[in-house]
């Protein structure tokens, strides 16, 4: 029988432990457990938790025989698995006897529940832009070019640790300060940082990277390489004073996408849950994917209920 919880105890992250089978893209349990403080803290000011806007309850811990599951509830009543935007193939989380132990919660997983947009990818790079030449894309192609004679443009498959974290500094600042202005601050990115830390100490990164002539950040992409895709993460860039005139979003597409065909790669570019409008131009297809949902609002009800924030 599964039971929720609220906080691990040492049983519960020995089983956490157990669910990352040696495969680095899954992240680790230290991971998850810190993303769990992170959810749940109080702020000091207004004594609310930070994530109380968009969370009904945040991070749950269902524990069976031999697995946890870390989750949050949305006010939506939606489902979503902690680090779900951060870390792109959470399987791990949806073996068999998890989804089983579930079911006695009010929790199904529907096989087709959510939709993530794929960039397809022809058999040569000059196929692909052939079929896309006209429109937006090529006008996007030619700012691109431009660029590229402005700034080093560079796809690196073997960062190190302190080269994620020092590059992503450099741009950090200037990303938390653009969304703050748009009213949609991005919270804590720390334990996101500490994935990409990971996976740049596992050889399991892949990073466009925009600088200037002094070998300052001016924006970065982040993508995890899966076993049918190559999953968009996350780009920053910097917006202030003259930046925010170039075309960094695309320019970092570009350049996967170039990567891609010129190492003979041919892997689908994942482009996530969102489909942002700068996006469009790559003519992504909808793919159908797992989704973890509830029964009825019944179960939704109990869990909210008790669990909660306040």
């Amino acid at each position: 029988m599964a039971e929720i919880h609220t906080t691990y105890n040492k049983d519960r992250f020995e089983k956490l432990r157990g669910m990352f089978n040696e495969d680095p893209r899954f992240g680790n349990a230290a991971l998850y457990v810190q993303e769990h403080f992170n959810l749940r803290r109080v702020c000091e000011n207004c004594e609310k938790r930070s994530t109380s806007k968009y969370l009904a309850a945040a991070s749950l811990i269902v524990e069976g025989d031999s697995w946890v599951l870390p989750f949050s509830v949305t006010r939506t009543g939606a489902i979503v698995l902690d680090l779900e935007t951060s870390i792109p193939d959470q399987s791990n989380f949806l073996r068999e006897p998890i989804v089983s132990g579930l079911e006695t919660l009010g929790i199904l997983c529907n096989a087709s529940g959510r939709l993530e947009y794929v960039v397809p990818i022809c058999s040569s790079s000059s196929e692909y832009y052939r079929d896309r030449r006209k429109g937006r894309l090529r006008r996007r192609r030619r700012e691109y070019e431009s660029l590229k004679q402005q700034f080093t443009c560079r796809v690196i498959t073997d960062a190190s640790p302190d080269d994620v974290l020092k590059w992503d500094t450099e741009v950090q600042y200037d990303f938390e300060w653009y969304w703050q202005l748009k009213g949609d601050a991005k919270g804590d990115r720390t334990t996101e940082i500490e994935y990409f830390r990971w996976l740049a100490t596992h050889g399991r990164l892949v990073i466009s990277r925009i600088s200037d002539h002094d070998d300052e950040t001016l924006a970065i992409a982040y993508f995890v390489p899966g076993d049918y895709d190559l999953s968009v993460v996350i780009g920053k860039r910097r917006v202030r004073a003259s930046h925010g005139e170039y075309g960094f979003g695309n320019a970092l597409l570009f350049m996967i996408i170039d990567h891609i065909y010129e190492n003979g790669l041919l892997t689908p570019l994942n482009l996530g849950t969102v489909l942002h409008q700068h996006k469009e131009i790559w003519r992504p297809v909808p793919v159908v994917t797992a989704q973890l949902e509830f029964a009825n609002l019944a179960a939704q009800l109990a869990i909210v209920e008790r669990f909660g924030a306040d």
